[in-house]
């Protein structure tokens, strides 16, 4: 709000949950910069450590690029979890998902990875 950008709300990340990787990666997309400065601006060691690694083309790279995978598994996973989902649906979700990761894997595809 001080930087007043649209952030987007950090996300804690659970290991069984899909929908919390999407939406912690996205969010660190969406608020890089002002973390990059927040990390600048602290004078305790850990930020300081953290600025490095996440400062790098690497870092951003997959970043991107796990925001566009990711994404697609989200609508994937938020598809199954329909309470009136018929089972005659699974096959096309699975395939359209399967078809947007091999796009994004040959390059051809990836929304946020083409922006970076």
């Amino acid at each position: 709000m001080v930087l007043n950008g649209g952030t987007k709300k950090f996300k804690e990340m659970f290991h069984t949950r899909w929908l919390s990787f999407e939406g912690s990666v996205g969010a660190i997309i969406a608020n890089y910069e002002f973390l990059v400065s927040v990390f600048l601006e602290e004078t305790a060691g850990k930020p300081l450590s953290l600025h490095k690694p996440i400062t790098t083309f690497k870092f951003l790279y997959v970043s991107h690029f796990l925001a566009d995978c990711l994404e697609s598994l989200a609508i994937l996973s938020k598809s199954f979890q329909k309470q009136d989902l018929n089972f005659a649906e699974i096959h096309p979700f699975l395939a359209a998902t399967i078809d947007s990761l091999a796009e994004i894997k040959d390059g051809k595809s990836g929304d946020k990875l083409s922006k970076f």
